[in-house]
C-alpha cells in the first residue's frame, strides 16, 4: 500500500512540475531580465535565477492563484537576490562583489556606469527600486507591476515618480561631487 501512495505522490509531483514549467516558459525572459537588471552581473544573475527556480518549483504547490505566477516569481527572485548578496557580503566582502560587477561589463566605461547606477538604485526603497527595474528595464506594464507588488496602480505610479526623482537627485549629486 505504501508503494502505491508513493507512486501517486510522484505522479502528482511530476504533474505539478510540468504545470509549473508550462506556466514559467513564456515568463522566463521577463524574470531573467529582472534578475539581470537588479544584479548587473551575468554570473550572479545566473546563480540567483537558478535558486529562484528551485524555490519556485518547491513553493508552487502552495500558489493558489496560478494567474499570479509572475508576481510569485518576481517576489521569490527579489528575496533570493537579497539573501544572495547578504551572504556574499558576509563571506567575501562587499569589495569582491563590487569587483565582480565591474569586471562583468564588456567595456570599462560601461562597467563604471552600471556600477554607478546599481549603487544609486540601492539607495532607493526596495519597492521603488523594484518598480523602476520592472518598468524601465524589464518592460513590465504598470498593471503587471501592480499585480507583482500586490498594490494599486496609483501606488506603482507614485513609486515610479518618487523613485525616478530620488534617482535623478542621487545621480546629480554624484556628478556634482565628481567635479
Amino acid at each position: 500500500m505504501e508503494l502505491q501512495d508513493s507512486g501517486t505522490d510522484t505522479a502528482g509531483k511530476a504533474s505539478r512540475n510540468a504545470e509549473f514549467f508550462r506556466l514559467y516558459k513564456p515568463l522566463h525572459s521577463k524574470v531573467e531580465k529582472y534578475v539581470l537588471a537588479t544584479t548587473g552581473n551575468e554570473n550572479d544573475a545566473r546563480e540567483i535565477l537558478a535558486q529562484t527556480l528551485l524555490a519556485a518549483v518547491q513553493g508552487f504547490p502552495g500558489l493558489r492563484n496560478r494567474a499570479a505566477i509572475l508576481g510569485f516569481l518576481i517576489g521569490i527572485a527579489s528575496r533570493v537576490r537579497m539573501k544572495y548578496y547578504r551572504e556574499a557580503r558576509k563571506t567575501s566582502g562587499l569589495e569582491e562583489v563590487t569587483a565582480r560587477n565591474e569586471q562583468s561589463a564588456e567595456e570599462p566605461s560601461a562597467g563604471v556606469d552600471v556600477h554607478i547606477l546599481s549603487e544609486a538604485l540601492d539607495q532607493l526603497s526596495e519597492k521603488q527600486k523594484d518598480a523602476i527595474v520592472l518598468f524601465e528595464i524589464s518592460g513590465f506594464s504598470i498593471k503587471e507591476i501592480a499585480e507583482i507588488q500586490n498594490c494599486g496602480l496609483s501606488a506603482v505610479k507614485s513609486r515610479l515618480v518618487r523613485g525616478r526623482e530620488k534617482l535623478r537627485q542621487i545621480l546629480t549629486d554624484k556628478e556634482t561631487n565628481r567635479r
